[in-house]
């Protein structure tokens, strides 16, 4: 069994390079999920090599925390249905600044960064994470964190409603969503969304190949359509790693193996599904009955979150 680790660049890790992916590799890791700057990932890439593990760049694709972009293009960000802007007023955490995929621009910029990381022959794949909206409703054990009980959606996390997504949706059923009574039920409002996502995908997938193209989704599909508008089950994709953290959903181990079988039957036979494990919900006795859960389920390889230096040794990879 393939198993893949995610790993975000902090400067403890940037110090010794060697000695963490040396860890990794002990573990028994055999790819990673990379995120951090190009000159993070052009020191990381010789380790790797020598190391003979897998390199593949965690993208954070729909947010954006580039100073200049901020600087110079405000408008490149999302909207919510009070018209309220992500940019200076992000929902839930600051860091939720999101790019709307409606806009030319923000596909032109997604796509040239997405081509420069190919242009690593080294680099055998990319994973998109954050390819999607903003959460219209949080996983239900994570609502209190925020003094939040969410029952339906409300308009200040249902986004975009900026010109770009007004026009073209009225061009396309002479409505405008402004107007909808019942934004949240309203199917070709919906749909609109899903294939603005789908259609960015989709569009990337023809760069990244013959690369390994994948992504981090939301548990299920029933569960991603409605809460951050991602139909992951219509992208064309070599791999999908459902990020299935039983806790944020106040489930036990066992909903570990009920989410890979509904991803299985959803999926298409030619994309592999690669589930993520949560470490920190995970003590070291439960980590292999969850894999075992969820490889005896139809998975074809695990995926855990994240590396920490301290903790896995301890984990029996």
């Amino acid at each position: 069994m393939k198993k893949w680790m995610w790993l975000r660049n902090n400067a403890e890790l940037e110090k010794n390079f060697l000695l963490h992916t040396e860890n990794i590799k002990q573990a028994g890791i055999d790819a990673i999920l990379f995120s951090g700057s190009i000159e993070a990932i052009e020191k990381l890439i010789p380790i790797t090599q020598k190391l003979k593990i897998e390199l593949h760049i965690w993208s954070i694709t729909g947010i954006c925390s580039d100073p200049e972009i901020i600087k110079n293009h405000p408008d490149w960000f999302m909207l919510n249905r009070n018209g309220e802007s992500c940019l200076q007023n992000p929902p839930y955490v600051d860091y939720y600044k999101w790019l709307c995929p409606s806009k030319l621009e923000v596909k032109k910029y997604l796509t040239e960064r997405i081509v420069k990381l190919c242009s690593y022959p080294e680099i055998a794949g990319i994973h998109l994470d954050y390819i999607r909206y903003p959460d219209v409703i949080l996983p239900v054990a994570i609502q209190p964190e925020y003094n939040l009980h969410q029952t339906h959606e409300e308009p200040q996390f249902d986004y975009c409603y900026c010109p770009e997504c007004r026009q073209q949706f009225s061009a396309k059923t002479g409505i405008d969503p402004l107007d909808l009574q019942s934004p949240s039920t309203h199917t070709n409002w919906l749909k609109f969304r899903y294939d603005n996502i789908t259609n960015l995908v989709n569009s990337l997938a023809k760069i990244v190949r013959p690369k390994l193209f994948s992504a981090a989704v939301f548990p299920t599909p029933k569960i991603a359509k409605e809460l951050v508008r991602q139909d992951w089950t219509a992208w064309d994709i070599d791999a999908i790693f459902p990020m299935i953290y039983h806790k944020f959903y106040d489930e036990n181990i066992e909903w570990i193996k009920t989410a890979t079988k509904i991803d299985v039957q959803k999926l298409s036979s030619k994309t592999k599904l690669i589930p993520g494990l949560f470490l920190p919900h995970l003590t070291p006795d439960e980590l292999p009955i969850a894999m075992q859960k969820a490889m005896e389920s139809g998975a074809n390889s695990i995926a855990f979150f994240d590396y920490d230096a301290e903790k896995i040794m301890k984990h029996p990879f």
